[in-house]
């Protein structure tokens, strides 16, 4: 049985974004679902407003995010990777 692990998205089409059907779509959604399944993770997307992404990585609510490296409103908060 996987982990769950929260991954949120925004609106920024064609890297993330939320498809007509209401499911996670783009080329980063693809490649965090493909690490996150060969991690042994069951990866759960979550379409948030960036602000709400900034909020629930500081408070634990999401794990990761597939976002922008350098937030200054995250400083200290986030792990990064290059």
């Amino acid at each position: 049985m996987n982990k769950t692990l929260r991954i949120a998205y925004v609106e920024f089409p064609p890297i993330t974004y939320q498809a007509s059907d209401g499911r996670p779509a783009g080329s980063f959604i693809e490649l965090t679902r493909k690490i996150a399944v060969e991690a042994g993770y069951e990866p759960e997307f979550l379409f948030l407003p960036i602000s709400r992404v900034y909020l629930y990585l500081r408070n634990g609510r999401i794990d990761v995010w597939p976002g922008s490296a350098n937030v200054p409103a995250l400083n200290g908060e986030v792990l990064e990777t290059w």
